[in-house]
């Protein structure tokens, strides 16, 4: 697998479970403890807002994603 689908994959996983720890994000990418590190410095310099704490996890900022796209029928 590709590193930018296992990043892609690990901020889906961020999304959904918060806090997670590494070793957790480990098993589910099937890789080990120090690339969720590495992987984490690179969504961070990509521009996305994950903050670690220790012995709790990482997670999101709190208002990282926007809300739904709202359109009207004309704007279709």
């Amino acid at each position: 697998m590709r590193k930018s689908d296992r990043l892609f994959q690990l901020a889906n996983i961020l999304r959904a479970h918060q806090p997670i720890t590494a070793k957790e994000l480990a098993e589910k990418l099937s890789v080990s403890e120090r690339t969720i590190y590495r992987y984490m410095d690179d969504l961070s310099v990509s521009g996305i807002p994950v903050y670690g704490e220790t012995g709790v996890g990482y997670r999101l900022s709190n208002g990282f994603e926007l809300p739904p796209l709202q359109l009207t029928q004309e704007e279709f």
